[in-house]
């Protein structure tokens, strides 16, 4: 009950609506005098002249009134007739088979109360009224507001869908048909907005859904029909017609989406609608069976519900048609007339209600759609038009005579064409190309943009998005490179939506839009510039180029900010070998828009071309580092930048370097190599380049990032080969095989297939080498020709696509020779298109000649298509071609002319366009699946190597030009942003590059505040925020990625130096770090600089330098400085921004950090510091120079330390630049020189104890010495070696502390870290020096005496030295005989040691005889040079016996008999020569015997007793080993004895040489060494033994034996 009540309240409201809209209407029309006019006339004309007053008739004027009238007073009446007879019922559609038109009221009352009315019956005469052409504006304004209710409301009722499709189908065609008589321009303009009111409404009501697909074309045709028919409609009404095809379209969209999401197929639906239609079509059957039995011929028939659409035009009256103008298209789709007014009921209303068409589905949107697309190329089809009737000369492309025009018949036929009319102005085609841009929009928006995030736009829309990549596609593709702004913007935000939405199914389309459409725009400021002195445009056209500059440059950088256009770019076309080089061009295009014009200011364009670059480092950012940061851009805008700070330091690379680097470059490890031709040969493996890259191509991961690197870098090698091509295919060829990129055996096929594939050829060379007549050239042309697949290709397209490799060469005989191998290929794929193979080549020849004399300036008169069909008639194997694919053929060569594709710059065109669609046909016009982020990392060094020079240049010219302090910071930020993703890819050059890019500023800069403010330079650099910035950059690159420096460590340094002479730098910058109990000596030279300077009223420590430099220095600036009053408050503000910046810098991490730096930045790093320094050969010529060099120094002797387990990397490069210092000195101690010698010092004494166990398995390996550590002390210790260079002056001023140094070094390190023979050769060779200096001696041997007491501290490797170093204070008198004979007591206890260590059972034979021939030989002459010629005698008695010690225990040693035997021969015997000789001096001197002579005699004493008894220790294995050598050497000894006796004046040495004789022939003949008795064989030794013992006493005969 309830539901009936509702909708028995919604008649009620419905037929209070329709009775005052009737009211309204017929109110409206009364005003109108032709309407009373006829009515008078009626009357007249019924009851004769006069009035009816007059007559005394009472007449109702409603009688005579226009039949229009009487349809609404009918209605009128009809709504109260009975009560309200509104309701529906399955005959309520029954009138439309009544036949005829009511004229009479009674007729009409009789028929309304037999029948309730449908909504139909209530609605028709607003829609008579509507579409009547004699009603006047204002009436048609009211029925329409009266229908614009109905819909607005929801009104129309039905029992079911048909009924209410039928009722709303008649409205819109009504609506449609409008027609009004045109009274004023205003008032029709808003009748005109009412209808475009309307039609909205007609489809965006509920009941609008179920308007035919052409009904809804038909409401936006008339839409656009009113705002831009005669092209002189208003602003007003233009906008109001496009803001209701905008609504349109928004709400077919919306239906479409709606029954995609609703689910079930397009073809269910219609099932469904089909179902409704044939019950609907039954109950009419029904109704009219009845009908027909009931109605009589004189009843009169009903009036049709469906309105005719054929307008009346009444002659003499104007009427105003605004859907339909003079030659207008006539609707092809279906109608429901259900009949005339005379004719009586038939069956053809039924079937056409059978045939109703469905509600609107896709094919009304793909309509409006490609209607939308067709609007925005209509301004390019314009131009089109009118380049059809012009020529275009095949040579230089220029305009030629008029020629016949045609459409495109090449291409497929539009379905249903547009007719524009009106105003074709630039203006308005730029307009309407905007406004269909904008109706695309909302399909994108509506459809595809919500449908993206499933990826299922082509499954669920699968013709809307066939039409999205070719017509949409093409026509954002065909924008004109003068394009409006808003235009241009509007097609480039419409592109980049796809391609963010859609971007798996457009790459073919991404790659012509950025080739022909935004590569083109972006350079077009450059272009524009190039030409602007010749130009004679407007500046309003300057600006219109700009303008479309900035915004191709805009959607760039909306592109590159995409997650995979940058890396979509390198992979699909930059490692295609059969694509452009898409992201090189966009890389090249930015980098030279970048840049303003010579003197010109920087523009927008310029910021939006840095901001593209820095969107793609963005990209490789976003891969290779794991946190981000926001920056701006250089000139506003968003500029996100990755800019976050490493994690930490990085750890020292353990790549090795051998000396110093001069490029520094690292390599990528993933880089590949070989680029020689045997490399590439075995890369290719016998492929052809083509082949090698599919069997390199995976699906994704790492090794799809390997094929395309691969496929890259052939890419470049085929590159260079096209070149070697170009210049001369003859020596091209053997270069390409010599490569691998043709086989050795070479083939036609391959040489086609290079010809055809291979980027970079010149196509008029590749065209006169296939036109060759030479049998190897036929047969190449063959192999091209059959590369190509012409299945299903119509000729012309064929002959497009074969001519597009290739220009014809000029010769017709090679012409020919093309067009056969052509033609034959044609037909071996299409043989049923025609007759033959030769057919085809002479519709090919044929097709040339066309094309040459339509396109050729120089031909007057052009072909006719008559003429063209004529030429060919019975060419196709004797008959006629179709004239259909003539005249296609014929208006395709005509309007798309066959030309050379400019690889460097293509173009748009139909056969173009139509390759793209045809690839993406055989699915190639995707791109693969994205790379993951691993993946994406592997492109990234190649899209960082090309993009990251032009961002660095962009950005030094932005950050040079700018003064606001936000744009320098976002400069400086941008700097470090591309650092930072060099250095993850280890590209040390760029590195190199950006640092000397900012220290450049920086220097500048500081140079600057000097010259600003030299008494207080500080403030000016607070007040030069370029430079502070410049700085920052600078340091915070050096800080965070030093690892990755090389030669951008000069400039480094060279601005630290700036920087410190500005007063910012602290001098402990670089000082090296001292223990808790160390402190740092002072350099005693300052003071002497210091009195210097204070003498001539200035700083000592500088004027130091204008001395040995022969300079004057100007001390003026020092008492100035001295003299300077407070700063200012500015001055201090300054002062503070000037320490906030040093503070950012952070210098001391420099080289506090260093232990961080890989070995060849380090090493970097210390060439730097002594490049920095300066030639320390040459004086310092100013005080800022000797500033620089101890600074240098310092921070030198400071890496070092801080490098301490790998001082080897350093120290040779110190030593060097130290050596050069203490080589250069004069006679005077300098700071430098003194600073160079103890910081030298104390930094080995800190390096030593920290070389244990930290060198390299390579250090192990290529040590000469024992120990482990054997090259690391080297070089600490070999720093040391420079002290020897030492001025005698400098070395006598220095030498105490130098001992005092040495000490403390090997008290500390002697026992573990000095291990190698030359590292202690070179500290006792120091110890040695020191035992002459009377105040270093004593350091000096407290030095020596920790090492050499006990022993413990000697073994083989320093044995030598610490012997050599203690004979030094042997021979030293320095600290008197005391310290000698001490000395003397060390020397035996490294005997000791030796003998010790030879008994050790790890003690090889090796080892064993190198001591014994090494250290021990060199003790036991030095133990006898000492006893033989030391003056005095304690020493030499000391040695004696230290000798004789040292010859007794050498039994150790294990030493073989021809030791000893020269031992003696070399030693022992000499040394008692010298002792006889000693003797005999004495005794020559006549009876003087003092204490002296007793002195000398003593030691000869001890010297006779020594030998003695080593001789007996070690004769028997000299006898038994050597007899031979055995005798001489004891008779030697002998000998020498007897000379002692000789000589000898005292008892003592007499006595003891006949003692020691004595027992020595007792022991020798007892152990039978020496025979007492003459014997076979030993008759020498006997007779001379006994001879020589004869000559020393007579007593000792062979009897002292028996």
């Amino acid at each position: 009950m309830s539901n009936n009540k509702s909708s028995n309240n919604a008649m009620i409201s419905f037929a209070a609506i329709i009775n005052a809209e009737a009211s309204r209407v017929v109110a409206t029309m009364r005003q109108n005098s032709k309407y009373a006019i006829l009515a008078r006339q009626t009357m007249s004309s019924s009851y004769g002249s006069g009035s009816s007053a007059a007559s005394g008739l009472d007449i109702d004027e409603s009688l005579v009134d226009d039949p229009l009238v009487q349809e609404f007073m009918s209605l009128r009446r009809a709504l109260f007739v009975n009560g309200l007879m509104l309701e529906t019922s399955s005959s309520s559609a029954l009138g439309d088979f009544g036949g005829g038109s009511e004229s009479s009221r009674n007729n009409t009352n009789n028929k309304m109360g037999q029948q309730p009315l449908s909504c139909a019956d209530f609605i028709r005469p607003f829609l008579k009224c509507i579409v009547s052409v004699e009603t006047s504006g204002p009436i048609t304004s009211q029925a329409l507001s009266a229908v614009h209710k109905i819909l607005k409301r929801d009104l129309i009722f039905g029992s079911d869908d048909v009924e209410k499709a039928v009722v709303v189908r008649d409205i819109s065609e009504a609506v449609t048909m409008s027609r009004f008589e045109a009274t004023d321009p205003d008032h029709d303009d808003a009748v005109l907005c009412k209808i475009l009111h309307v039609l909205i409404d007609c489809v965006a009501c509920p009941s609008g859904r179920l308007l035919s697909d052409d009904d809804v074309c038909d409401v936006l045709q008339a839409c656009y029909r009113i705002g831009h028919q005669s092209g002189k409609e208003s602003g007003f009404l233009r906008h109001c017609s496009r803001h209701a095809m905008r609504e349109i379209a928004e709400h077919v969209a919306l239906r479409l989406k709606e029954n995609v999401a609703a689910g079930g197929s397009e073809d269910a639906r219609l099932a469904t609608w089909r179902d409704q239609l044939a019950k609907r079509a039954s109950a009419f059957e029904k109704l009219y069976d009845e009908k027909q039995r009931t109605t009589t011929p004189s009843t009169p028939p009903r009036s049709p519900h469906h309105i005719a659409i054929s307008p009346v035009n009444r002659e003499g009256n104007e009427s105003f048609d605004p859907v339909r103008g003079p030659g207008a298209i006539e609707d092809g789709g279906p109608k429901i007339d259900v009949g005339t007014p005379s004719s009586p009921p038939t069956r053809a209303p039924i079937e056409k209600l059978k045939s109703l068409p469905a509600p609107h589905a896709s094919p009304a949107a793909l309509e409006i759609f490609k209607f939308a697309c067709s609007l925005i190329e209509a301004s390019s089809s314009a131009t089109l038009g009118a380049a059809k009737q012009k020529s275009a000369s095949t040579s230089n492309n220029e305009n030629g005579e008029d020629g016949t025009g045609s459409g495109d018949s090449g291409e497929a036929p539009t379905e249903k064409p547009l007719v524009y009319g009106g105003d074709r102005s630039e203006e308005a085609e730029q307009s309407l190309m905007l406004f269909g841009i904008e109706l695309v929009g909302t399909f994108v928006e509506t459809i595809v943009v919500s449908s993206a995030t499933n990826n299922n736009v082509k499954n669920r829309y699968p013709e809307l998005f066939v039409a999205i990549q070719d017509d949409l596609c093409k026509a954002l593709t065909s924008l004109k490179p003068n394009a409006a702004p808003p235009v241009a913007a509007a097609a480039c935000g419409c592109f980049t939506m796809l391609y963010a939405t859609m971007r798996s199914e457009l790459k073919l389309q991404l790659e012509m839009f950025m080739r022909v459409v935004l590569i083109p725009l972006c350079a077009a400021g450059k272009n524009k510039a190039s030409s602007a002195a010749n130009a004679t445009s407007s500046n309003s056209a300057v600006t219109f180029n700009r303008e479309t500059q900035r915004i191709a440059l805009e959607t760039v950088v909306d592109l590159c900010r995409q997650p995979h256009f940058v890396t979509d770019c390198y992979m699909h076309f930059d490692c295609d070998l059969s694509k452009a080089c898409v992201f090189e061009e966009l890389v090249s295009t930015l980098s030279a828009s970048a840049f303003p014009a010579n003197g010109a200011r920087l523009s927008g364009a310029n910021a939006l071309s840095v901001e593209g670059l820095l969107a793609i480092v963005r990209t490789v950012s976003r891969s290779t580092t794991a946190e981000s940061s926001s920056a701006s851009s250089p000139l506003g805008g968003d500029s996100s930048m990755l800019l976050g700070e490493s994690n930490g330091k990085k750890k020292a690379s353990s790549t090795a370097t051998n000396g110093f680097s001069d490029d520094g470059i690292m390599k990528n490890e993933d880089e590949e190599e070989g680029d020689s031709p045997a490399a590439l040969r075995d890369e290719l493996r016998g492929l052809d380049p083509w082949e090698y890259v599919k069997a390199s191509a995976a699906p994704s991961g790492i090794a799809r990032a390997r094929g395309l690197r691969k496929s890259r870098a052939l890419k470049r090698r085929l590159v260079v080969a096209a070149e070697h091509f170009n210049r001369s295919p003859k020596k091209g060829i053997p270069y390409m095989q010599e490569y691998g990129l043709l086989p050795e055996n070479l083939t036609a096929k391959a040489v086609a297939k290079f010809l055809k594939l291979a980027p970079g050829l010149d196509k008029e060379v590749v065209g006169e080498y296939l036109g060759d007549p030479k049998d190897f050239q036929v047969e190449v042309l063959k192999e091209y020709a059959d590369l190509f697949n012409f299945e299903n290709v119509t000729l012309d397209k064929a002959l497009r696509t074969f001519l597009d490799g290739f220009k014809l060469p000029g010769e017709a005989q090679k012409i020919s020779r093309i067009l056969e191998a052509y033609a034959a290929r044609y037909f071996g794929a299409n043989p049923n298109s025609c007759a033959d193979a030769d057919s085809a080549y002479v519709l090919s020849y044929s097709i040339i000649m066309l094309n040459t004399d339509a396109h050729n300036k120089q031909v007057k008169k052009k072909m006719t298509l008559e003429q063209f069909i004529r030429n060919n008639r019975g060419t196709n194997g004797g008959k006629d071609w179709p004239k259909e694919t003539l005249v296609a053929i014929f208006d395709s060569i005509v309007t798309d002319e066959i030309r050379l594709t400019d690889d460097a710059a293509p173009k748009l065109s139909n056969s173009a366009w139509h390759d793209v669609m045809r690839a993406c046909e055989v699915d190639q016009g995707k791109f693969d699946a994205p790379p993951d982020e691993f993946e994406s990392r592997q492109y990234d060094a190649d899209v960082f190597s090309l993009v990251w020079a032009p961002t660095a240049a962009a950005v030094a010219v932005i950050f040079e030009r700018a003064t606001d302090e936000d744009v320098l910071e976002s400069s400086v930020e941008a700097f470090v942003a591309v650092a930072r993703i060099a250095s993850n890819h280890r590209m040390t050059d760029v590195v190199d590059h950006l640092v000397a890019t900012m220290c450049a500023f920086v220097t500048k800069g500081a140079q600057r505040a000097v010259e600003m403010n030299p008494l207080r330079p500080g403030v000016a650099l607070g007040e030069d925020a370029k430079t502070r910035s410049a700085a920052k950059a600078a340091f915070a690159v050096a800080n965070a990625h030093g690892d990755d420096l090389r030669r951008g460590w000069c400039n480094v340094l060279d601005c630290v130096l700036h920087m410190r002479r500005l007063g910012v730098v602290p001098d402990d910058v670089a000082a090296t770090p001292t223990d808790a109990e160390e402190e740092r000596e002072p350099i005693t030279s300052n003071n002497f600089i210091t009195r210097q300077k204070a003498a001539q009223s200035g700083s000592l420590f500088r004027s130091f330098s204008a001395l040995i430099g022969g300079s004057d220095y100007d001390y003026s600036l020092e008492e100035e400085k001295a003299r300077l009053p407070e700063p200012t408050e500015r001055e201090k503000a300054l002062l503070e921004k000037s320490d906030t910046c040093a503070r950012a810098c952070k210098f001391s991490n420099l080289f506090a950090d260093s232990k961080f730096l890989g070995k060849e930045s380090l090493a970097h790093l210390v060439a730097a510091l002594a490049w920095a320094a300066g030639d320390p050969a040459q004086p310092p010529q100013s005080a800022d120079d000797e500033d620089a060099a101890l600074f240098c120094l310092d921070a030198m002797l400071s890496v070092c330390y801080r490098n301490k387990d790998r001082a080897r990397l350093c120290l040779p490069r110190v030593v060097s630049h130290i050596k050069a210092i203490v080589g250069a000195a004069t006679q005077e101690p300098t700071p430098l020189v003194e600073r160079a010698i103890f910081e030298l010092l104390r930094v080995v004494r800190r390096v030593l104890p920290e070389q244990s166990g930290l060198q390299s398995h390579e250090d192990i390996a290529n040590s000469t010495a024992g120990g482990p550590n054997g090259i690391a002390d080297d070089h600490a210790i070999d720093a040391l070696r420079v002290l020897f260079s030492l001025e005698p002056q400098v070395a006598d001023a220095f030498f105490e502390r130098i001992a005092k140094s040495l000490n403390l070094l090997v008290r500390q390190c002697a026992s573990l870290h000095i291990k190698t023979a030359r590292g202690w050769d070179t500290i006792c060779k120091l110890l040695a020096a020191s035992s002459r200096h009377p105040k270093a001696s004593a350091s000096g041997f407290d030095a020596l005496s920790f090492v050499m007491e006990s022993g413990s501290n000697i073994n083989a490797s320093n044995a030598r030295a610490l012997i050599e170093c203690a004979c030094a204070f042997v021979d030293s008198n320095r600290g008197g005989e005391e310290r000698s004979i001490k000395a003397l007591s060390l020397l035996k206890d490294a005997n000791d040691a030796l003998c010790e260590r030879s008994r050790s059972a790890d003690c090889s034979n090796e080892l064993r005889s190198e001591i014994l021939a090494g250290a021990w030989g060199d003790l036991a002459k030095e133990l006898a040079r000492f006893a033989s010629e030391d003056e005095r005698s304690a020493v030499r008695d000391d040695a004696v016996l230290t000798l004789q010690h040292t010859l007794l225990s050498a039994e150790a040693f294990d030493a073989p008999a021809e030791h000893w035997l020269a031992l003696f021969h070399h030693t022992l015997t000499p040394l008692l020569k010298h002792a006889s000789e000693n003797v005999r001096q004495i005794a020559n001197d006549g009876d003087r015997y003092d204490d002296n002579s007793n002195a000398w005699e003593r030691t000869a004493t001890i010297i006779i007793a020594c030998v003695s008894k080593s001789f007996l220790q070690y004769a028997a294995p000299m006898k038994a080993e050597d007899p031979e050598a055995f005798a001489p050497t004891w008779l030697a000894v002998l000998d020498r004895f007897a000379e002692a006796k000789k000589y000898a004046k005292g008892e003592a040495l007499i006595e003891a040489v006949v003692e020691n004789a004595k027992n020595m022939a007792l022991v020798l003949c007892k152990q039978d060494i020496v025979p007492y008795a003459e014997e076979d064989g030993e008759e020498v030794l006997y007779v001379g033994t006994w001879q020589a013992l004869g000559k020393i006493h007579e007593s000792l005969t062979p009897a002292i034996v028996t």
